[in-house]
């Protein structure tokens, strides 16, 4: 398969689909509420303006601008190329597996 250079739109997050869910303490029927939801597409409910990360950057580098920008996923992109998305439990899973330091005596 040729390697395409795509555009990235935007990305769907939990976030944006509990933002586009109605209130709990919404008058709407069930049915109602599935008719609405039904008809929502992914561009209506999608974060645009995504930031991104290089696959040469280190995961200190993503944790940061995931806290700097009260984020949980990152996309990876190389040379315009999508190849990968980090998330906030990647970088747990990395720190956890880290060595943990020798004991200074």
């Amino acid at each position: 398969m040729p390697c395409r250079l795509i555009r990235l739109l935007g990305i769907v997050t939990d976030r944006d689909i509990r933002l586009n869910l109605p209130s709990q303490a919404t008058s709407l029927s069930v049915w109602e509420v599935n008719y609405l939801l039904a008809r929502l597409t992914v561009e209506e409910v999608m974060t645009t303006g995504v930031i991104i990360i290089g696959p040469d950057q280190n995961a200190r580098n993503a944790a940061r601008l995931m806290l700097e920008h009260k984020i949980g996923a990152l996309p990876v992109l190389d040379a315009g190329r999508l190849i990968g998305i980090i998330t906030e439990t990647d970088v747990l899973r990395a720190f956890a597996r880290t060595p943990e330091p020798a004991e200074q005596t």
